[in-house]
């Protein structure tokens, strides 16, 4: 029993334990209440305090009662087992895991020795707690008397084990179980029983033991002082058994001799190298065989036993017998020196003498280091000529980071040992099993077994001793083997360097390295090759405060060929999956899964990587090296705002377009919108899916209409129109057939576009301008404009609609986001029937901003619509002819479908009154011919609205109407039914232009029904 001086807290617990006791003992047996809380506070006097807070009150004092039923009988001599899920209706407490109850002759291993079998089946334990008792029972084993004081004082007979486990619900599982630990506790009782009978076996053999001159590497005196060392605590002995040597056949085999068995040679007839059918005598020139058993021990240590073989000779010094040795050393010959080993120590100076090295030298200190810390298993059973060629082997190593592999055979061919010196910096245990891997390569393992020794040296030990399958060749290239582990124990620090050299040179190499060789973190390196991190440089090198993005569209090499990785590179910032995963889903991804990284430059400045995982919605394989570039291109636009994120998206890689190009059948969609065609963005971004080649079409038929390249003749667009025809007479469906003769319609209709000129700087323009001539187009919403321009752009749209040549009218913001040249439309038709006697056409234009900003000031949404004024104004200018010193001037790199046409004003209208200064200030930039007169009003001009200019017009002739009539509207009351917009110039503000007019009604919106006007 442990006394670990208890404290309040266990006193407390224990405390609500013995209440618990003494209430339900009361009611049935008065007689034990003392005996079973004594029993407790020895029981738990061990346990940890954290498991017993655990525990509910109930449950503790159930398991307490159950484990006080289950010591009340023990069969004389025999170990007692019991394994069940506790349940509260069947036992009267309940727990979570299944419960393992062992009672047995207190024995040394009993505790560990029972855990093991656990570890063995990959049970996880979650609860130990053990005590020993001095018992005395009857002859029937009934329990007696329990003497607590005689078992505190150390005079224990018996062991009571109480394990929780992990929950096992199937019954031939847990039978296996308790056959398993019964089996182990006969071992144990045969082990320890003949523990004394197998010390004096060896002691009874050492006088009789002889030792011929053709004994290698050892003396008689040696040998006995080696038994009588190993017999003073140096070895736990678990077996013994003596053999006989019989020619059969002309070979010298070994026969078991009858009655010879100890320990578990008399229960397990087949533990490795201990076989009851013999064997060939091997090794017949020694006196002493050191090597390990085939066999891993059950009791005390789950390693593989450690075998010793004793030979007898005859006085002609031929073998005739054998005595066996099976067990493992003791702790004292893993902590002492080898150096006072019988046998051992011999070995060790022998070596120092024959490495030559002074015991005072550096290098002689460093090779009696390598030998004392030597495994104790490799220096009984190496052979003193190769221990030396190894400790020396290992002593050139010294401080040096570098890797050495050491190999030994075993002697009797069932283990190969191997000794690995790495450098400790690099040293991880996802290397270690590297190593592993690659040594099971060569040899045909059935198991191994491994031990780390690190010290203050630069360098870790590794230890792997291999089990290799009975009869398996063992011929293998250390040195090859050799180069494979310093390949894998080559820091990803010092590969990265190697692998920037190969790619850039020195020069360039070494400043790159200096600048990322700890950038790196372990996620990183763990999950990617250094050339895979020489690529990831050269794209983080692109980064500047000018250009915060990079992207990398990837195929790895291991993966599902329909599987690809898409990488973001994003300086000083974290890059949202918020943001990101919505573009990949409209680019034809489903993303699989992601897994971001954070790279730290030397000089501080951070670099997030984001590596996705992605399978194209598609279904085919994508060929990586013909849509990377345009994919990467796409996915930088739409990041920086200048291409939309929607589905359209999809036809870079369904269709294989650029994104320019799928910008442009955007926009045509979103035109079709505002003109009231049927189908919706997605249905159409569908069509042109579904049909790629029509789709490519399409493109191709635009650029030959308006690419600069143009083929003058207009031979290549007219064949372009009857293949599309042709295709189109395949097209299945009814819808797709309309879409795609709309896209054509309208491309056929298109008379102008900025699509193929540049901006200032030689890039593509944000926005893209169509010049429609909506008479050549089928079923567009009447009356028909002369001309019509839709300016397209991801942050705004327009239409400017014209009825003639020369025709002004005013652009107004409008709010009408799905329908705005609806409302621009309606707004042509009234100024038609208005300006009807005047001007008989018009022109009327509105745009919509399509990404106001939420929750802002005035300003700053003011700021945002101004902006979109802008482009808008520029979008109409860009494809409008220009007038200098009366020549038509056509705008650079616009192929003109149609005459001149140099007309073009923007007045003000709804929301944009104060933006006239605003539009000719671009008309200026653009060298307009117009000059102020572009929009009017504004600083240098006149408000027309603001001064009632249209209404004094009206007003005028409503005077002379009046007089005609002899009525004086200036000075005589007359009343007044107003038809019409109320609100606008005429007679909104014609009504104010007189003091005596009296509106009686005024009608808004009228229509011609079949008895006339109504409303």
């Amino acid at each position: 029993m442990v006394n670990l001086s208890l404290g309040e807290d266990y006193e407390v617990i224990l405390g609500k334990l013995a209440e618990k006791v003494r209430e339900r003992f009361d009611r049935a047996d008065k007689s034990q209440i003392d005996s079973v809380i004594q029993f407790a506070r020895h029981f738990y006097a061990a346990a940890p305090l954290e498991e017993l807070a655990t525990k509910r009150v109930d449950d503790l004092y159930g398991a307490t009662v159950a484990l006080w039923d289950f010591v009340q009988h023990r069969t004389p001599g025999k170990p007692k087992v019991r394994v069940f899920n506790p349940k509260f209706e069947d036992h009267g407490w309940q727990g979570t895991h299944t419960i393992v109850e062992i009672l047995a002759p207190d024995k040394a291993f009993v505790v560990e020795s029972m855990m093991m079998e656990f570890t063995r089946r990959d049970i996880a334990i979650h609860s130990v707690t053990n005590a020993g008792f001095s018992i005395d029972r009857d002859k029937a084993g009934i329990l007696a008397e329990v003497k607590f004081n005689d078992s505190s004082k150390g005079n224990v007979n018996e062991s009571l084990m109480h394990i929780e486990i992990d929950r096992q619900s199937n019954e031939e599982t847990i039978q296996s179980i308790i056959d398993s630990l019964f089996s182990i506790l006969d071992l144990l009782e045969l082990a320890v029983g003949d523990f004394q009978p197998m010390l004096d076996r060896i002691v009874e053999i050492s006088p009789g033991l002889s030792c011929p001159d053709s004994v290698e590497e050892l003396t008689l005196d040696e040998a006995v002082s080696f038994l009588k060392w190993l017999v003073d605590d140096h070895f736990t002995f678990l077996g013994f058994k003596e053999y006989r040597v019989v020619d059969q056949g002309g070979q010298n085999n070994l026969i078991a001799v009858e009655g010879t068995a100890l320990g578990m040679c008399k229960l397990d007839q087949n533990i490795d190298l201990m076989e009851d059918d013999g064997g060939p005598l091997l090794l017949t020139n020694r006196l002493l065989v050191f090597g390990k058993s085939g066999t891993k021990s059950p009791l005390h240590r789950p390693t593989y036993m450690d075998f010793v073989s004793i030979r007898k000779f005859d006085k002609r010094g031929h073998v005739v017998g054998e005595y066996r040795l099976l067990g493992l050393y003791t702790s004292r010959v893993f902590n002492n020196s080898p150096r006072n080993f019988p046998i051992i120590g011999r070995k060790i100076a022998d070596v120092r003498k024959g490495s030559g090295l002074s015991k005072k030298s550096h290098d002689g200190k460093r090779l009696f280091q390598i030998l004392e810390t030597f495994p104790r298993e490799e220096l009984f059973q190496t052979s003193t000529k190769d221990l030396l060629v190894t400790a020396v082997g290992i002593l050139q190593i010294q401080e040096r980071r570098r890797l050495r592999l050491f190999v030994r055979k075993g002697q009797y061919g069932r283990f190969i040992s191997c000794l690995i010196y790495s450098p400790r910096e690099e040293f991880s245990t996802a290397l270690r099993k590297k190593f592993q891997k690659v040594l099971c390569e060569y040899v045909d393992a059935q198991d191994l077994e491994f031990n780390t020794y690190f010290t203050e040296s630069t360098l870790t030990r590794l230890y792997i001793v291999i089990r290799v399958n009975e009869g398996s060749l063992i011929d293998i290239d250390v040195k090859e083997i050799e180069s494979r582990l310093v390949d894998l124990a080559r820091s990803w620090e010092d590969r990265l360097q190697e692998t920037l050299v190969e790619s850039h040179g020195e020069e360039k190499a070494s400043a790159l390295h200096a600048k990322y060789m700890d950038a790196f973190s372990l996620s990183y390196c763990n999950d990617f090759s250094t050339r895979t991190a020489v690529s990831d440089i050269e794209h983080m090198e692109t980064l500047s405060a000018e250009c915060e993005l990079s992207v990398s569209f990837y195929r790895a090499l291991e993966e599902d060929p329909h599987t690809l990785r898409f990488k973001i590179f994003r300086r000083n910032e974290d890059i949202p999956l918020s943001d990101v995963l919505p573009m990949l889903e409209n680019l034809g991804f489903r993303v699989l899964g992601g897994r971001p990284y954070h790279i730290r430059e030397k000089q501080g400045s951070m670099v997030w990587i984001y590596d996705f995982s992605v399978r194209y919605n598609g279904g085919t394989i994508i060929e990586l090296d013909k849509v990377k570039t345009q994919f990467q291109e796409a996915f930088y636009q739409i990041w920086a705002g200048a291409a939309e994120n929607d589905s359209f998206n999809q036809l870079v890689l369904a269709v294989g377009l650029g994104w320019r190009s799928v910008a442009l059948l955007r926009a045509y969609a979103r035109f079709f919108k505002q003109t009231g065609f049927a189908f919706s963005q997605r249905y159409i971004k569908d069509a042109l899916t579904n049909q790629p080649n029509i789709t490519r079409m399409l493109v191709e038929f635009f650029n030959a209409r308006f690419s600069l390249d143009l083929d003058e003749d207009g031979t290549y667009e007219a064949s372009l129109t009857g293949d599309i025809v042709d295709a189109l007479d395949d097209v299945a469906s009814l819808d797709e057939d309309r879409i795609l003769r709309r896209y054509l319609d309208m491309m056929a209709g298109t008379l102008r576009t900025n699509f193929f000129q540049p901006d200032e700087e030689g890039n593509n323009k944000e926005y893209i301008s169509l010049k429609f001539a909506p008479e050549m187009i089928p079923d567009l919403p009447r009356p028909l404009p002369m001309f019509e321009i839709f300016v397209y752009s991801p942050r705004v749209e327009g239409v400017h609609l014209r009825g003639g040549k020369v025709a002004r009218g005013g652009l107004r913001w409008s709010d009408r986001m799905e329908d705005f040249r609806t409302e621009v439309l309606g707004l042509v038709k009234a100024q038609q029937v208005k300006n009807a006697v005047i001007v008989p056409v018009g022109a009327k234009g509105g745009f919509v901003a399509k990404q106001l900003p939420k929750g802002v000031s005035r300003d700053e949404m003011m700021a945002e619509v101004i902006y979109c004024y802008r482009t808008f104004i520029k979008g109409l200018l860009d494809i409008t002819d220009n007038l200098l010193e009366g020549e038509v001037v056509p705008p650079k790199n616009v192929i003109r479908k149609d005459g001149d046409d140099t007309y073009l004003v923007v007045a003000a209208d709804k929301g944009t009154a104060t933006f006239s200064d605003i539009a000719n200030e671009i008309a200026n930039e653009y060298g307009f011919w117009l000059g102020d007169a572009f929009a009017s009003g504004g600083s240098v001009g006149y408000d027309h609205k603001k001064m009632g200019i249209t209404a004094r017009g009206a007003w005028v002739s409503v005077q002379r109407h009046f007089r005609e009539m002899g009525l004086d509207v200036q000075s005589e009351p007359f009343t007044v039914i107003g038809i019409g917009d109320m609100s606008g110039d005429v007679f909104g503000n014609g009504l104010l232009c007189s003091r005596y007019a009296k509106l009686v009604a005024a009608f808004n919106h009228l229509s011609k029904g079949p008895r006339g006007l109504v409303w």
